[in-house]
């Protein structure tokens, strides 16, 4: 289980969603501001996945927190009845952000690299 750490610099604020099935999904959401010392701003998807292979903040491994994002958006793909396994389309996999499926893959390609990395700050990820 992941332990949450808000800052006074992160804003968080829950919501319902409603997918193209009618289905309503109770989403709690965390938004890292610009005011947070740890806030990377824009940045080559590239630079953002080597930081994250190497990066390990209070809860563990960042990127054991973009890996659990992704396979979250595969699980709600997946239960709104949405082919998650199936090609893709512009945005990536049909129903799963397309920026999260590159960065955890690009991810896994830097931590193979570096066996593992380690030793960088915590990067928030939105």
């Amino acid at each position: 289980m992941v332990e949450l750490h808000t800052l006074p610099s992160t804003s968080s604020t829950s919501t319902t969603l409603t997918t193209s099935s009618g289905k309503p999904i109770r989403c709690l959401v965390y938004i890292g501001l610009p005011e947070n010392p740890q806030f990377m701003g824009p940045q080559p998807i590239k630079e953002l996945a080597a930081h994250i292979a190497r990066s390990h903040g209070p809860s563990g491994a960042n990127s054991e927190y973009v890996y659990m994002l992704e396979e979250a958006l595969r699980r709600v793909a997946r239960d709104v009845g949405l082919d998650v396994e199936g090609g893709k389309d512009g945005d990536g996999e049909e129903g799963i952000d397309g920026h999260v499926v590159e960065l955890a893959r690009r991810v896994r390609l830097e931590e193979n690299r570096n066996e593992g990395g380690g030793g960088g700050e915590c990067v928030r990820v939105r």
